[in-house]
């Protein structure tokens, strides 16, 4: 899992320590009304004992699948295909290696109002629930969702680096030359939706995708 780098980690560790105890967080809505979503690039689909990790293509509409784990004489390889149609989805994983080879499995579902991803697997003898264990993300909030927070623009207060995903879990933007993008001092960045956990997605020239900062202590919000 990538982190933090380790002079931010302890800038972030000083000011939570010194800070004041911050009020309680607006009550904002779980998930933003939402035109259009982004599968996870990689996720596991829960149902029951029966655990598929797939890697999605980043156009979400293919990807490769396994399960029974790696390098395991139990281990299975398929492709995916599908995708997600607005809220709805439907995945078909054409085994092609492994015990489970010449198998398909079809999962069917549907986004739910807090990003989660669940519905209904059949495969040979199954039929049974499943679940994402990674949420989509909404990538098209509905102008009239939330109007406050698509016009608000934060203040970079110290030089911070980016990510692709929020939380921890993503990969810091590098440029050509393989050093780090960094959002400079001063300047202003459109904050997509509200921030959470301390992470913030914004918008940012420099950057070619989904970018997320952490807020303590490198941005002044509006």
């Amino acid at each position: 899992m990538n982190r933090l780098p380790a002079a931010a980690a302890a800038i972030i560790a000083t000011a939570l320590v010194t800070a004041p105890t911050a009020p309680a967080r607006p009550d904002f809505p779980l998930a933003p009304a939402c035109d259009a979503f982004k599968l996870p690039s990689f996720t596991n689909f829960v149902a029951g004992s029966r655990i598929v990790t797939i890697g999605f293509a980043p156009d979400g509409k293919s990807g490769r699948a396994n399960t029974g784990g790696y390098g395991s004489q139990d281990s299975s390889f398929g492709d995916v295909t599908g995708g997600l149609n607005g809220r709805h989805a439907e995945f078909l994983v054409h085994w092609d290696q492994g015990p489970e080879g010449g198998n398909k499995w079809q999962y069917s579902g549907d986004v739910g109002d807090d990003l989660g991803l669940a519905g209904t697997l059949r495969a040979p003898g199954v039929t049974e629930a499943w679940h994402s264990e990674v949420p989509v993300e909404c990538v098209a909030p509905k102008p009239d969702a939330s109007p406050a927070a698509s016009q608000k623009t934060a203040t970079v207060l110290q030089a911070v680096d980016v990510y692709n995903q929020p939380d921890g879990t993503g990969t810091v933007y590098r440029d050509a030359a393989g050093q780090k993008i960094f959002l400079p001092v001063g300047r202003q960045v459109q904050l997509v939706k509200p921030c959470r956990e301390n992470w913030c997605q914004v918008v940012d020239p420099d950057v070619p995708g989904d970018a997320w900062v952490y807020q303590t202590p490198f941005l002044q919000m509006p």
